[in-house]
C-alpha cells in the first residue's frame, strides 16, 4: 500500500518474538520492491492491534509510523480482517488512532491521531 511511501503490511502470529531487524531488513531489500525498497510493517491482530516497522531510509525499528498505521488499518479493512472504518494501533512509541471512509474503489477522509510529545531537541549552525 502506499500511504505517502509504500508499506507492505505483514500479518503475524507473535510480534514479540519477532526479530523485527532481521526479517524487515529481509523484505525491504528484496528484489520483488526494486531499488527503492519498502517499509514493512508486521501486524499482530488479536483482541487488539499491535504493529512493529521497519523504516526503510532509517534502516532500523521505528517507535511509531505514521503512514504504516494508516497502511495497516486499510489492510485490515481490504483483507476482511475488520468491517471497521476506526481503529486504535498499538507502536512501541504509542497509540494512534486511524480512521476513513471507503468510496467504491478509493480511500477518503482518512485521518490519524495520537498524543504529541518531543523526542528530540537540537540546533543547527547557518
Amino acid at each position: 500500500l502506499d500511504t505517502g511511501s509504500p508499506h507492505l503490511v505483514n500479518f503475524i502470529d507473535d510480534i514479540e518474538a519477532l526479530d523485527v531487524m532481521k526479517e524487515g531488513s529481509k523484505l525491504r531489500f528484496s528484489k520483488e520492491f526494486g531499488d527503492y525498497g519498502i517499509n514493512v510493517n508486521f501486524v499482530e491482530f488479536k483482541n487488539f492491534i499491535s504493529i512493529r516497522t521497519y523504516e526503510r531510509g532509517d534502516e532500523m525499528e521505528s517507535l511509531s509510523c505514521g503512514t504504516g498505521s494508516v497502511a495497516t488499518a486499510i489492510a485490515l479493512y481490504e483483507t476482511g480482517r475488520s468491517n471497521d472504518k476506526n481503529h486504535l494501533i498499538n507502536t512501541k512509541g504509542g497509540k494512534l488512532k486511524v480512521s476513513f471512509d471507503h468510496d467504491v474503489n478509493k480511500y477518503i477522509n482518512i485521518f490519524l491521531s495520537g498524543k504529541v510529545m518531543m523526542v528530540y531537541h537540537g540546533k543547527f549552525a547557518c
